[in-house]
């Protein structure tokens, strides 16, 4: 079942496999390069469609009349009814360039001739033939090179597009972070906002009651201020990274997603490794003792002036 489309303004729970599968199914970048070993596909096909075999026929008949010149042309009219009926078969051979064709080509010749020994007539002739060069398009000619260049190019698509793929994975992990990060820190803003204001009540509570300055109300303030500049500013970042994030999972400006608020649900996880320091200054001297070796053996082989 299709799960409904969420409503617009919306607020939708987003865990980053979510975003991930959605990037995979639904990113303009990805669809993009998918086209490209397709219409490969369509380009190898119609090369290989130059071997493969054409089979031809075609039937006619054809009525033609003459006035006689002589006494003896047989009948007062001439009438030659011929009907023909050919078929044949050509193919272009991939290995060594060569081509055959063959044909089996048949005709029957009626005439009104009177004196005509053989009236119907019926010629039929089966012939082959194979064309093979010796040197010229012998190894390779235009058709298979070019068979040749379109599957590297398909090659490379596909290598393009593994790396695009990987690309925007990557881009969409970061950007689930960054909106998760932009999320927790327009927080922490808030709360200061709200820690600023208090102390601002706090302030005027003890400036009526003569126990603090006046002076001390107008710095509470203007702290305030800057926190709430601070409030709009984070606002702002984490506007910019949902969108950043909508734009890698979603296919257009129609999808559901687009006009949703997202809400990352998931949180990043931390643990703590000990460090063995005598094992990373073991392995560092190694390393550095590698190094060294390599260095004279390479000195050791370079030719003396």
């Amino acid at each position: 079942p299709v799960a409904p489309p969420p409503e617009p303004g919306r607020r939708i729970d987003l865990t980053l496999a979510d975003a991930v599968q959605r990037a995979l199914e639904r990113n303009l970048d990805i669809s993009v390069e998918r086209i490209n070993p397709q219409t490969f596909d369509f380009a190898i096909a119609a090369l290989q469609a130059n071997y493969r075999p054409t089979f031809a026929s075609n039937a006619g008949v054809r009525s033609q009349s003459t006035f006689p010149r002589t006494q003896t042309a047989g009948a007062d009219m001439l009438v030659t009814e011929t009907m023909t009926a050919n078929t044949g078969l050509t193919q272009n051979v991939k290995w060594g360039g060569g081509s055959y064709a063959i044909g089996f080509n048949n005709n029957r010749q009626a005439q009104s001739d009177a004196f005509a020994t053989r009236n119907p007539a019926l010629n039929t002739n089966l012939n082959a033939t194979y064309v093979q060069p010796l040197l010229r398009s012998f190894r390779i000619d235009a058709t298979r090179a070019q068979l040749r260049i379109t599957a590297l190019n398909q090659e490379t698509s596909e290598i393009a597009l593994r790396g695009t793929i990987v690309r925007t994975l990557a881009n969409v992990r970061n950007a689930y972070w960054d909106l998760v990060y932009a999320i927790q820190a327009a927080d922490v803003a808030q709360n200061s906002l709200a820690l600023a204001a208090k102390l601002v009540e706090d302030n005027q509570a003890r400036v009526d009651i003569g126990t603090l300055a006046p002076l001390d109300i107008v710095q509470a303030q203007a702290e305030e201020a800057t926190r709430r500049q601070t409030v709009a500013q984070t606002n702002a970042t984490q506007r910019t990274a949902e969108l950043a994030l909508k734009r890698l999972i979603v296919n257009g400006t129609e999808d559901p997603y687009w006009t949703a608020v997202l809400n990352p649900v998931d949180v990043p996880t931390f643990s703590a490794e000990p460090i063995d320091v005598a094992a990373a200054v073991k392995r560092a001297l190694n390393r550095k003792s590698t190094r060294l070796n390599s260095s004279h053996v390479s000195e050791s082989r370079m030719p003396s002036s």
